[in-house]
């Protein structure tokens, strides 16, 4: 089985070590186009990431990452591809919606918008294949929309979704009652953001429906809270459902602006997982071959079920 990078198709059995869920760049797509080249001027951006990227690489063998990007939230194709060339990682990219309201999507039909979708999946020069939503409060009409386009796109691909999630507020269980209605099954959607309630509870009730769930956020200052929940969700025999991402961010234009170009010179941005969070669960008992199949087995199982 095949499924697409940033760089072109590689076997699902290559893509080793994998976050499934960091951002080389999240930005205002406004901006971008308004103030572009100077806004997320590549000259930085690229190099910027190549060497947060070729950190882990290097290091740890970190193989592929899934950029969590979405159309709203400044995905740029060449740019990702750029990356992934320079650093050896497989970048696979996303498309989809961010959390805030967009008018084309409350003024154009759905199937119309979902076919623009599907035919750069298929027929892109720089193919995406992932897609992502994002919820934080209940479920709106426009959240609804949305769900409806990517249901669409996901019985035409077979691609998996990512729901950027609220985990105190459980938005993830409102996300797969509205993907029920499209007869969406479970195993196609990634829920995200599980454990920042710090709580097993969330996930527990998410795996238990059948959904994959992400435990991430995982930040060098904060991680060991919801590296336990990871421990007690492996301990309760969910491994094979489960992943870890950061959700790190490379280049943030908002916090360059607010903080300066410092902020994002952070190298070892990418290396929690293997440096703080991996050591927590052998620390707790966790074995090699769960800490295996969590890293780089369900990652192929994702792509592989299509």
């Amino acid at each position: 089985m095949k499924i697409n990078t940033v760089t072109g198709s590689v076997d699902v059995a290559d893509l080793g070590t994998t976050f499934i869920h960091e951002h080389i760049i999240c930005s205002s797509p406004e901006f971008m186009q308004a103030f572009h080249p100077r806004w997320n001027d590549p000259a930085k951006v690229v190099p910027d990431a190549v060497e947060k990227l070729k950190y882990v690489k290097d290091r740890y063998g970190v193989t592929t990452i899934v950029d969590g990007t979405p159309l709203s939230l400044g995905r740029d194709l060449e740019l990702l591809k750029r990356v992934s060339e320079e650093s050896g990682v497989y970048i696979i990219a996303s498309t989809g919606f961010y959390t805030g309201e967009c008018f084309t999507v409350n003024s154009t039909p759905p199937e119309i918008l979902a076919d623009w979708m599907i035919d750069e999946i298929l027929n892109g020069a720089v193919k995406p294949a992932f897609l992502k939503c994002a919820f934080e409060y209940d479920i709106t009409p426009y959240q609804q929309r949305v769900i409806q386009i990517l249901s669409l796109v996901m019985k035409a691909t077979g691609l998996p979704v990512f729901a950027h999630t609220h985990a105190k507020r459980k938005t993830g269980l409102q996300v797969l009652d509205e993907f029920a209605k499209y007869d969406i099954p479970f195993h196609k959607i990634i829920i995200g953001h599980t454990a920042d309630a710090l709580t097993a509870e969330y996930p527990l009730d998410l795996l238990e429906r059948g959904a994959w769930v992400s435990v991430d956020r995982l930040h060098r200052e904060s991680f060991a809270p919801k590296a336990q929940v990871a421990v007690e969700l492996i301990q309760k025999g969910w491994e094979k459902k489960l992943f870890l991402a950061h959700d790190g961010i490379c280049y943030m234009d908002c916090a360059n602006v607010l903080h300066g170009e410092g902020w994002n010179t952070a190298v070892d941005r990418l290396g929690v997982i293997h440096e703080g969070v991996l050591p927590y669960l052998r620390d707790a008992g966790i074995k090699e071959e769960s800490i295996r199949t969590i890293l780089q087995e369900n990652v192929q199982t994702l792509f592989a079920d299509r």
